[in-house]
């Protein structure tokens, strides 16, 4: 992996993001299928790669993955230095131990 920098970049770019109660019943739109069926397909090699690079911990799936960036993408932060701290502590969270 290419570093904190490399994965924390395209987040700030996702604040608008929302994902939540008022969402969920579109989940079954084909054209949500299509892209989550996409960013699943294109995460999981990554996903693999990092693993047997020794950079991803071992129990971690895309799925866990998707999941994490979605919850810190949505959520308001205070500043930029909050926001910066937040996704630090959540990729040395994905660390292997």
């Amino acid at each position: 992996m290419g570093g904190r920098a490399g994965l924390a970049a395209p987040l700030p770019a996702l604040r608008g993001h929302q994902e939540g109660p008022a969402r969920r019943p579109q989940q079954g739109l084909p054209v949500l299928l299509s892209c989550r069926t996409s960013l699943y397909a294109a995460g999981e090699p990554l996903v693999v790669r990092a693993q047997e690079a020794g950079e991803l911990r071992p129990d971690a799936t895309i799925g866990d993955v998707i999941r994490m960036v979605s919850g810190v993408a949505g959520v308001a932060f205070e500043d930029d230095e909050q926001r910066d701290r937040v996704v630090a502590m959540t990729i040395d969270g994905l660390r292997p131990r």
